[in-house]
């Protein structure tokens, strides 16, 4: 027991170990085996720019094959017995071949060309027209050489054509490790110069989705017109513009099944899981924005229900144009009801204020009987009719006027009785006008 408490108390501990970073022996490897790439890439871009450029002034054979040779050593045919490419044995039948960029050999199966166009792709820095014969066989021209060199040439055509191996001299003529040199190169040149087809998808989407969302404003202010039964659109242009934004999204949908399903299949290049959740993410976006846009658009009225609408429309017209005719003609009414109101007034008024002055001259001398010989106040009718328009006012004005003239005849009890007389017409006064503005 004391021994397994020891054992778990020892475990229990952990001890932290030494660790070494090899980041910098990778970067070392890594920048080593860049420069080789790079250096063997310019080496054989250089001699390429070279055998093209002598292909041109030269077409002589005898002088090509000398350059050739000059240009990169090439390796002695006694040295390869066999080919490193195939591993068949060379003979007669099976001739060695050199590479004209690195100088090894291999058979003429296992030859590559550089045909003028490719290489046109590869060197054609300053834009000059890609070589159209890089072997020297230019229109009028002819190879030219001696005797025994043409029979050579001969016999080993005659030797192609025994054993079935058919010659392949349209271009330069390389080892494989050479080819896939040129053709990374031709796969830099590529993404430099073009896009890539995902990029080249999105653009094309991105296009269709600006067209979508400038269409579709136009689109909902037509359908919405001629649903209202309005005349300012026509129906078969909004018909046509319904039918390409329909084929829009149909394009959109489209491209976004191809973007998601790009590197599924195994013929393509395998992608990254961050390009995979891009890929993704924009399927999910078209699918998005078109639920968005479809289902939100109004449909279109048919050619019979079109008319309908409009013929609803035109009677809501004619009735709204008839009450707002009607509502004018109530308005010039009242109106002109007003003016004549205004301009019988006057005349009403200056009846009211006779008769109030006659009713004030009854007023004075019914008080005139009744205070007997004694006090007698003195009353101007004329100055009472042009003094206020109201019969009311006129007549408390005739009151106060009289209140004066028995407070300077000391009489109190006329002053008692007219004052009281005054507070009774300005209450009965204030109550007309209080019931007039609630009628208002």
């Amino acid at each position: 027991m004391k021994s397994l408490k020891k054992d778990n108390l020892y475990m229990s501990f952990s001890f932290e170990g030494t660790s070494r970073s090899h980041m910098d022996s990778f970067k070392k490897i890594r920048d080593a085996r860049i420069d080789f790439y790079v250096i063997e890439m310019n080496k054989l871009l250089i001699r390429l720019e070279k055998l093209i450029a002598f292909d041109r002034m030269n077409p002589d054979p005898v002088k090509k094959k000398e350059f050739e040779i000059g240009l990169v050593p090439w390796a002695p045919d006694d040295a390869v017995p066999f080919c490193p490419t195939c591993g068949e044995k060379f003979n007669l039948s099976r001739r060695r071949h050199h590479c004209r960029l690195c100088g090894s050999i291999m058979c003429n199966r296992c030859s590559e060309f550089l045909t003028p166009d490719f290489t046109g792709k590869l060197v054609n820095k300053a834009g000059n027209p890609p070589v159209q014969n890089i072997r020297g066989e230019e229109k009028g021209h002819r190879r030219q050489g001696s005797a025994g060199t043409r029979a050579m040439e001969s016999l080993r055509l005659l030797v192609g054509e025994v054993v079935g191996e058919e010659p392949r001299e349209d271009g330069i003529r390389t080892c494989q490790d050479c080819m896939a040199v040129m053709r990374r190169r031709e796969r830099q040149i590529q993404e430099k110069t073009t896009k890539p087809i995902i990029v080249q998808l999105y653009e094309k989407l991105r296009m269709l989705m600006d067209k979508v969302e400038t269409m579709c404003p136009e689109y909902i202010k037509m359908a919405e017109s001629l649903n209202a039964g309005e005349t300012s659109y026509n129906l078969e242009h909004a018909n046509n513009v319904r039918s390409q934004l329909m084929r829009c999204y149909e394009a959109i949908d489209t491209i976004g099944k191809k973007i998601a399903t790009m590197g599924a299949s195994g013929t393509e290049q395998q992608l990254s899981p961050q390009a995979i959740r891009l890929q993704q993410g924009i399927r999910k976006h078209c699918t998005l924005f078109i639920q968005d846009n479809v289902f939100g658009l109004p449909s279109l009225p048919s050619e019979d229900q079109l008319r309908k609408l409009q013929e609803q429309r035109r009677l809501e017209i004619e009735q709204r144009l008839a009450l707002e005719r009607q509502a004018a003609l109530e308005v010039e009414e009242r109106r002109r009801s007003e003016e004549q109101r205004k301009r019988s007034s006057p005349e009403k008024d200056r009846k009211g204020a006779a008769a109030a002055a006659a009713a004030v001259d009854t007023t004075n001398r019914d008080r005139t009987e009744s205070i007997g010989k004694g006090w007698t106040p003195a009353v101007d009718s004329s100055s009472v009719a042009t003094t206020e328009t109201d019969p009311m006012l006129q007549q408390m004005d005739i009151i106060r006027s009289f209140v004066e003239q028995a407070r300077a005849a000391g009489r109190l009890d006329e002053v008692e009785m007219l004052e009281a007389n005054l507070r009774e017409l300005q209450q009965e006064y204030w109550r007309q006008h209080r019931r007039q503005a609630y009628q208002e």
